[in-house]
């Protein structure tokens, strides 16, 4: 086998069971001649429903056992009457008490895709039809923010058309029109069709609701009816089967299959042009006819899939289909159509007798088994047995060492803020957990349990993953395990979400083969709504947790290796089993193994055949543990965790301190002791990675310490007046300080300028060992006081700009630098309501021309500004917008000088270089010269920016850390409630800084105050005595994220923490007293200043340098 066609058949991933979300996607592998006279009647039925706009269809049943193509010829028949004008919708069946709220959810379901689907295509008609202008089409359809007037408008062209229509699904159709649109408008149209309460009354008002919702089996015909007005509709079931099969052991299985047939009965009669199509086993149409209160018969006509293939030629078809398209996206010429299949094949006498989900199992098979023996052997009988058993695929250790290394540095450069933004998530968060779960389903190897995984799908999914596991094969029982991402901020947005993933997922109480998890960093809001809503979620047996950094660095390096599929990855896969030693897998499908027990692989129960054995991925997952090979890791899949506690995820083997950076150990809440089944590291290897301790944990007597590389993945302290919060910021910069790391300290409160004072005499709560660590301390590391606008002290001038790379090597990173700056200088902007978006629109065009063009001054580049070059903006009257807004940004400097830039400007890397004979610097910036917060965040801002630029030319390479950057009271210069001028570069910082060794540290009083991503982003978490009931909740939430609980937190005395860092639960330590000075009061400025003069000659030295 040569690296082409290994290359081409590891990207063949066959989904022969054919989802219901695969029905959206387009049908490129169908075959003429499967189901000739299914294909016939259901192409009459649209043609017929075309033709008579008022007529109610008889509905359709897509009768055939598992595997003829039911699922296959839904998706087909959405192809088919969308080609034809029409619209398609899939059905969501719950539990038989929410048959019409699932319908509903199902058409909503339907009405998006990437391209903006079929509600785009219906709003589009209606405009046209309807006469209105191509502004206010583009309006409606979404392409422009769509106003009142314009739907008012097409409500009352529509009465035209129909005006039964336009007066009874008025509500509806203006709800149609705004899910369309974006932002606050989209989520008003989503509340109208999805939460039961409907619309807020300020939606309600401003858009012209007459109702705040509606019933959902009239919003199903309002649907229906809308749809109806520009062409044919299909209204279809595909989930018949395991709704009976779910309903089997209950004890209300006949009360549940009769509200089910009374509900189909009944959408078929209560819909219009729209045929309704059930695609379902023999037994269970039988059930439904037999409890059906109306005569099934004079409404459905019954089409049955014939089991058998038709010919050979059919059979051959299929394969060639799948193949040749799978083969095309990678640009793959194969020696024959059916390759690695002979075409002998399939003209064995068996073939005939097999349906096409076998057939595409035997040809996968059969490709797994090259992949295994790294060669071709073209398969030419379909019923002939295996002549040797496979063999686990062998792990060549130079492909392996490959392998460790681009996934160590995949995992190094992952953006892990994406898909925590909530306008990204839909499409990164699919992404990722696509990739995670694929993933996991290949370690599972061949004979694991017969998993699946959901297509991803566009527009605005109610989930963003789905796990399928196949327990009963005749039934078409199966087990989801779902998940969803909601990361919005609104809650009434988090609410619309959250409910639909459930209505998604099938999530009822009484089903426990329906299991959904929602991954949230940030705390739910505290309203009655919310509790009511995650209250029910919870009791009907939904998870809600946050996704680690950790993870979302692993899913990503997955999701883009499996995308190259580079060679050997399926056995270092199988080897090194990264999905499923994560976090969140280990904890979301901890009762997978329990399921799966009591299933037969699909292959087995389809096939005589004897499987290939796989040594160590037999049994239960908790077993599928591949022994070791020599020089590598055994990555044990963690059993399932109580809550709050961690797994022992995988690690790589790759270059020395590769393994400091990504190892993560297992804990309890309380304790930092092994977790079972962990691979410890040896006393030598972790007495190699530096650490600094913190703290000591309460219960169990053991240091708390934080390996030093791991700081580069940021702290967070929450923690108010009178915990302690000052002594621990001061004991962490003292320790990192002896580790020869340099720290800049934002002081905003006096009480951080003594960290170079040394202790009159040893404190109390010193331990053994900590008056030699504070000598060395004090003698080895240089602390000087900074006080910007002061030039009594020791005065700090920036450059407004940062120091921009004319050429840079990452044009992202460019970008953002010049995203930042642009964030820094927009509030200085009097710019309001359209203005404001378009200034900031020229500000970047000019700024990025500007800084390609060599200028870097502030000044300059405001005459630049002042009188902008033609060509260098695309937005109109750009040239009169940007003199406006160097006029206002000249004032700001004359008004500003911290903004303005006035004075002898230093390079930011002389905050973070020791003199000759130190071992590290502190510079503490006190802001005893910048009074206010708008001073403070655009003094912040500027050093932020510097210091980002700075890095990036030194970064910290092979240390562990290169430097610490501590905010006091963060939340003044990261707020969640509103952007300043330090926001876009605290948030960079916070998502870049630790690629280049800068670490991140957040204190705040005012957890809830503090922007979700820097929460987000910090690993290592310590929460301390707060006293703000909203802020204890934020608080709580917070650690409740982390997998703890701190109930006590409103009693904790000074100096006792709850304490987590990356891969261990919360623990409640206290805290190390720190190494210099810290008197209970703080400085006055002329203490500060005091200190800041130690000596003018230090001074002239430090500007020198």
């Amino acid at each position: 086998m040569n690296e082409e066609q290994r290359h081409a058949l590891s990207s063949v991933q066959f989904g022969w069971a054919v989802t219901p979300d695969d029905i959206w996607n387009p049908m490129d592998h169908h075959v003429d001649g499967l189901h000739p006279r299914a294909v016939a009647t259901t192409t009459q039925a649209v043609a017929s429903a075309g033709r008579r706009a008022q007529v109610s269809p008889m509905g359709i049943v897509l009768r055939g056992e598992r595997g003829v193509g039911k699922t296959h010829m839904l998706g087909w028949l959405r192809q088919h009457v969308q080609q034809q004008g029409g619209s398609f919708f899939l059905l969501k069946l719950l539990d038989g008490y929410s048959f019409w709220a699932g319908a509903v959810h199902g058409v909503v379901g339907g009405l998006l895709d990437r391209q903006g689907g079929q509600l785009g295509h219906l709003l589009g008609e209606l405009a046209r039809r309807t006469g209105q202008d191509r502004e206010t089409g583009m309006r409606l359809t979404g392409t422009l923010p769509v106003r009142r007037q314009d739907i008012d408008g097409l409500l009352d062209g529509l009465r035209s058309l129909d005006p039964q229509v336009a007066v009874e699904c008025q509500d509806t159709l203006r709800a149609l029109i705004l899910y369309r649109a974006k932002g606050k408008a989209w989520e008003a149209g989503n509340a109208y069709l999805v939460l039961p309460d409907g619309v807020d009354a300020v939606d309600r008002v401003e858009w012209g609701f007459h109702a705040p919702f509606r019933a959902p089996q009239l919003l199903l015909g309002d649907l229906s009816r809308i749809f109806a007005l520009i062409g044919p509709v299909v209204m279809a079931v595909d989930q018949v089967d395991s709704v009976i099969t779910q309903a089997a052991d209950s004890p209300g299985e006949e009360s549940l299959v009769d509200r089910l047939a009374d509900g189909l009965m009944r959408v078929r009669e209560e819909t219009r042009r729209t045929i309704v199509v059930v695609a379902c086993l023999p037994r269970s149409w039988d059930l439904i006819e037999h409890h059906a209160v109306n005569s099934a018969a004079d409404r459905f006509r019954v089409l049955d899939l014939r089991t058998a293939m038709p010919s050979a030629a059919v059979a051959t078809a299929i394969v060639e289909r799948h193949l040749g398209g799978l083969y095309g996206e990678i640009g793959f010429t194969p020696p024959h159509a059916t390759w690695p299949v002979h075409p002998s094949a399939f003209a064995g006498p068996d073939v005939a007798h097999w349906t096409p989900r076998r057939l595409l199992q035997r040809v996968d098979e059969h490709i797994r088994r090259c992949l295994t023996h790294d060669a071709v052997e073209e398969l030419r009988d379909f019923a002939a047995t295996a002549p040797e058993p496979a063999v686990q695929p062998a792990v060549d250790s130079r492909e392996a060492d490959e392998l460790d290394a681009l996934f160590a540095r995949l995992h190094d450069t992952a953006d892990v803020l994406a898909p925590l933004d909530h306008h990204r998530e839909d499409e990164r968060m699919q992404a990722l957990l696509g990739a995670a779960l694929h993933c996991f389903v290949l370690e599972q190897g061949a004979t694991g349990p017969a998993l699946t995984i959901d297509a991803s799908r566009g527009g605005n999914p109610p989930l963003h993953a789905r796990l399928r596991l196949t327990i009963d094969e005749a039934g078409e029982g199966e087990v989801h395990w779902s998940f969803r991402a909601i990361a919005h901020t609104n809650a009434r947005a988090v609410l619309a979400r959250l409910k639909s993933a459930q209505l998604e997922a099938e999530l009822h109480q009484g089903n426990d083969k329906r299991h959904l998890v929602v991954l949230r960093n940030t705390a739910f809001s505290s309203g009655p709504a919310t509790r009511a809503a995650l209250e029910e979620f919870r009791s009907d047996g939904g998870l809600d947790l946050p996704i680690a950094e950790s993870d979302l660095r692993r899913f990503t390096a997955l999701e883009k290796m499996r995308d190259q599929s580079p060679p050997g990855f399926l056995p270092w896969l199988l080897t090194r089993r990264p999905a499923t030693s994560s976090l969140l897998l280990t904890r979301a499908l901890a009762d997978l193994d329990h399921y799966a027990a009591t299933s037969v692989p699909q292959a087995r129960q389809d096939s005589a055949d004897p499987e290939p054995e796989w040594p160590g991925v037999s049994g239960t997952l908790s077993d599928a543990i591949p022994d070791a090979i020599p020089g590598f890791p055994a990555a044990p899949r963690g059993s399932a965790t109580a809550p709050g506690t961690a797994a022992a995820p995988w690690a790589p083997v790759t270059a020395p301190g590769k393994i400091a950076a990504l190892r993560e150990s297992a804990t309890t809440p309380t304790e930092s002791a092994t977790a079972p089944g962990a691979v410890a590291l040896s006393e030598s290897a972790a007495s190699d990675e530096p650490t600094v301790r913190l703290g000591t944990g309460i219960v169990t007597g053991k240091p708390f310490t934080v390996p030093l590389t791991l700081l580069r993945k940021h702290t967070a302290v929450f923690a108010g007046s009178g915990s302690g919060k000052t002594v621990l910021l001061r004991r962490l910069i003292e320790e990192v300080a002896l580790h020869g790391v340099s720290s800049i300290v934002i002081d905003t409160n006096n009480d951080l300028a003594r960290l170079g004072d040394p202790w009159p005499s040893p404190p109390a709560l010193w331990e053994p060992g900590d008056a030699e660590r504070a000598e060395r301390y004090l003698r080895d590391t240089d602390v000087v006081v900074w006080t910007p606008r002061r030039e009594a002290g020791r005065p700090l001038t920036l450059d407004p700009l940062p120091g921009f790379d004319r050429e840079p090597d990452d044009p992202d990173e460019f970008r953002s630098a010049v995203d930042a700056a642009v964030a820094g200088l927009v509030p200085r902007i009097n710019l309001g309501g359209r203005r404001a978006t378009t200034g900031r629109a020229v500000l970047t065009q000019a700024l990025t021309h500007f800084v390609r063009d060599g200028g870097g001054e502030l000044r300059d580049f405001l005459e630049f500004l002042a009188d902008l070059p033609s060509g260098i903006s695309t937005v109109r009257d750009a040239t009169r917008l940007a003199s406006d807004m160097a006029d206002g940004l000249n004032a700001e400097m004359i008004n500003d000088p911290v903004f303005g830039g006035a004075g002898e400007r230093l390079d930011p890397g002389v905050l973070l270089t020791p003199p000759a004979g130190k071992r590290a610097r502190v510079s503490v910036i006190s802001c005893i010269g910048l009074p206010n917060d708008d001073q403070r965040q655009t003094f912040v801002n500027q050093l932020q920016l510097a210091l980002f630029s700075w890095v990036k030319r030194n970064p910290a390479k092979d240390r562990p850390l290169g430097g610490l950057f501590v905010l006091d009271e963060a939340q003044t210069f990261v707020s969640s409630r509103t952007t300043t001028a330090s926001t876009q570069s605290t948030l960079t910082l916070a998502s870049q800084a630790r690629k280049y060794g800068l670490g991140m540290v957040y204190a705040t009083q005012a957890p809830k105050a503090l922007h979700n991503v820097v929460t987000g982003n910090a690993a290592t978490q310590f929460f301390g005595l707060l006293n703000a009931p909203v802020q204890i909740q934020a608080a709580t939430d917070l650690a409740r994220a982390k997998g703890g609980r701190i109930d006590d937190v409103s009693r904790l005395p000074a100096g006792q923490f709850y304490g987590a860092t990356e891969g261990t639960g919360l623990s409640k330590l206290r805290v190390l007293m720190c190494l210099s000075h810290h008197p209970p009061t703080a400085l006055t400025e002329e203490e500060v200043l005091m200190r800041a003069q130690t000596s003018a000659e230090d001074t002239a030295d430090v500007r020198a340098g």
